[in-house]
């Protein structure tokens, strides 16, 4: 594996999850936010909001299982739902309550799961550039070609190989998601690019999409009838070339509000981090 980044008064810590040890790396002092970030990247997505936001806050930035700096579970199960049980595994091994959430990617997609499991624990939830598991309206045909890059990730063997031996894959299509494509320094790129190059995380993203693909989304009408309790906004990039407004007809849920930036693609807390954080200070007060 290549060398953590360094980012001032961030610290590091391995915690050991049902076997699987997790990469935590943690700022501040205050009232708990936990951040949980997407694909194709890392706790490291957050570091431009790390310096206002560790005067008020304690953040807590894991890397989820088989990404970044933390290893891959030994049973390859990468279900959404048992990720989001991972994850409130480790608030409790942190003995935290209340806790303030925010998730981007996959991390939100898994942070609104968790608010089903454990409404409780969360005070409110931020979710950054995904849709949302509740949708009452199935993916038009129009528009699932949003997402057919997953497919060749998800594939058996493809998936990993292309991860592992062109990481420039991983580079362009960051920047084919974002609003400003030159916003990321080449060393920026490589930490994410680069980390996806080792066996186990090449793996774990591959596992990721083809769970979704194969398990996960031919059940998804589960969830169209659960409640989310907790206080929750959702910010989309009005440039995402993935997430769509169109995937949120027929929205149900009192406690969820949905808002849009201009200017922003799909990597939020990297094109407009001002007003993630602004978002933060008014939502975990």
């Amino acid at each position: 594996m290549i060398p953590l980044p360094k980012i001032l008064n961030v610290k590091h810590n391995y915690i050991k999850i049902n076997g699987t040890q997790i990469h935590i790396a943690k700022a501040g002092q205050g009232k708990p936010l936990l951040l949980l970030h997407g694909w194709p990247q890392h706790w490291y997505v957050w570091r431009k909001v790390i310096p206002e936001l560790a005067e008020n806050y304690e953040l807590l930035m894991p890397d989820l299982p088989g990404f970044g700096w933390s290893d891959i579970p030994k049973d390859n199960d990468f279900h959404k739902e048992k990720l989001a049980s991972d994850i409130i595994h480790l608030i409790d091994i942190l003995h935290l309550k209340h806790v303030g959430l925010i998730g981007h990617d996959w991390g939100g997609w898994i942070g609104f799961l968790m608010c089903i499991q454990k409404p409780e624990l969360f005070s409110s939830y931020l979710a950054l550039g995904i849709g949302y598991p509740f949708s009452t309206h199935p993916i038009g045909t129009l528009q699932k070609w949003r997402f057919f890059y997953q497919l060749p990730i998800a594939t058996p063997v493809v998936g990993e190989t292309l991860l592992k031996f062109w990481p420039q894959l991983t580079e362009w299509g960051i920047k084919q998601c974002a609003y400003q494509k030159d916003l990321w320094t080449k060393k920026e790129l490589n930490l994410y690019s680069n980390v996806l190059q080792n066996t186990d995380r090449a793996k774990a993203s591959s596992l990721l999409y083809r769970t979704f693909l194969t398990r996960e989304l031919p059940v998804i009408k589960k969830y169209r009838h659960q409640t989310l309790l907790v206080p929750s906004q959702l910010l989309i990039g009005k440039n995402d070339p993935i997430i769509n407004p169109l995937l949120f007809r027929g929205i149900k849920q009192k406690n969820l509000s949905i808002n849009y930036i201009k200017n922003c693609g799909h990597f939020i807390p990297e094109e407009q981090p001002e007003r993630v954080i602004k978002e933060i200070k008014e939502l975990f007060i």
